[in-house]
């Protein structure tokens, strides 16, 4: 068994309407995705989120040399089962996190296992997301909040941050008066100084929130060690976690009671796999969000929520209901604030038809 084709195409998906964050406004979605085909006839497909430079001349050489990637075969015995997939080194986290989802459902094929029960069989076979409110106005997030609230999703996500802090305090009270049923996290995007986030925390009404994420800019080497219970408001940490490259100091400092991972942006199986093990035994939840794949990518990421994720907090999976297109004929789409984790051996045969003559399926 050996791979003997590679195939890439790139993608340019329009959301359904412009996505406004505190940091930037988008209209679309750009990336790849990447097909392996095996001298015994089995496919697989993955998805490479974005369109670097650096990515896509990594897919060229790949295609170009035909330098395809051995299925794996080495099982180590470190936790969950997991299959070594690393040690062929592409230098985009996001290309390696797709060469591997590509490989590893490969390796689900020859098992015989769905890709999650693969990575752990006690994995879940559904998992609770939360909605991500939409609007850049209070008025437009207290609706979106209303329209969640009708889906039956029991968090919600609110990104915070372009306003004045009392501002934004003002829209968590809000939030969390109308809508006591739903857990309510906030992301800052590294957007306040400490004294901002000092006086966000000084209203009673914060210590109400599941966690406010990335709430400073201040770099992690220099935050205060025991930061966590340093105000009284749990903390997540996303792209603080990515500056230091998830190392010891990120866990030994406790400056967090939840760590985010966007596995497109860690890259090897292996990698996402210990640091969630090492978060794990230092009491510190996972939690698995979209780097706005389409639902293709989506269904990989949804694997490792379901094997490696923490399973009393939502994951933040919930974006193909954003996309105005997608990539397979049926998207990954909650209902009632859940989502069932697909079968990614499945995916070449989910693939809209618009994707199959370019990719030669």
């Amino acid at each position: 068994m050996k791979i003997v084709q590679v195939e890439y195409l790139p993608y340019d998906l329009a959301f359904r309407k412009p996505l406004d964050t505190p940091r930037l406004s988008q209209q679309s979605i750009e990336g790849f995705l990447i097909l392996f085909k095996t001298d015994d006839g089995k496919m697989s497909i993955s998805e490479c989120p974005g369109a670097s430079y650096r990515a896509t001349n990594e897919l060229k050489r790949l295609v170009k040399r035909r330098i395809f990637p051995p299925i794996p075969s080495c099982v180590d015995d470190l936790g969950p089962t997991i299959y070594d997939t690393s040690w062929y080194g592409f230098d985009e986290p996001t290309i390696q996190f797709a060469i591997d989802s590509a490989l590893m459902s490969l390796v689900a094929q020859y098992e015989d296992k769905p890709l999650d029960m693969l990575l752990n069989p006690n994995s879940q076979k559904q998992i609770e997301v939360n909605a991500l409110l939409e609007g850049t106005t209070h008025e437009e997030l207290i609706d979106s909040a209303k329209e969640a609230s009708m889906k039956h999703f029991r968090s919600m996500k609110v990104k915070i941050g372009r306003d004045f802090v009392s501002r934004d305090a003002d829209l968590i009270y809000a939030l969390r008066t109308d809508f006591p049923e739903m857990k309510l996290r906030a992301d800052v995007n590294c957007l306040w100084t400490s004294s901002q986030f000092v006086h966000f925390c000084s209203f009673n009404q914060q210590r109400e929130i599941e966690y406010i994420e990335d709430p400073i800019k201040t770099p992690l080497r220099k935050m205060p060690r025991g930061l966590k219970t340093a105000f009284g408001v749990p903390i997540a940490l996303d792209e603080s976690a990515r500056d230091l490259n998830y190392s010891d100091s990120l866990f030994d400092r406790q400056v967090c009671d939840v760590l985010i991972i966007k596995p497109a942006y860690v890259g090897s199986y292996r990698k996402v796999r210990d640091i969630c093990v090492k978060a794990n035994d230092r009491g510190i939840d996972v939690v698995f969000t979209s780097a706005f794949e389409s639902s293709l990518g989506l269904s990989y990421v949804a694997a490792c929520a379901a094997a490696f994720g923490c399973p009393l907090r939502a994951h933040g999976l919930a974006t193909a209901e954003f996309l105005a297109e997608d990539t397979l004929v049926e998207s990954l789409l909650p209902l009632n604030g859940r989502i069932n984790v697909p079968d990614v051996r499945d995916l070449p045969l989910m693939i809209k038809p618009d994707f199959l003559q370019p990719l030669r399926i």
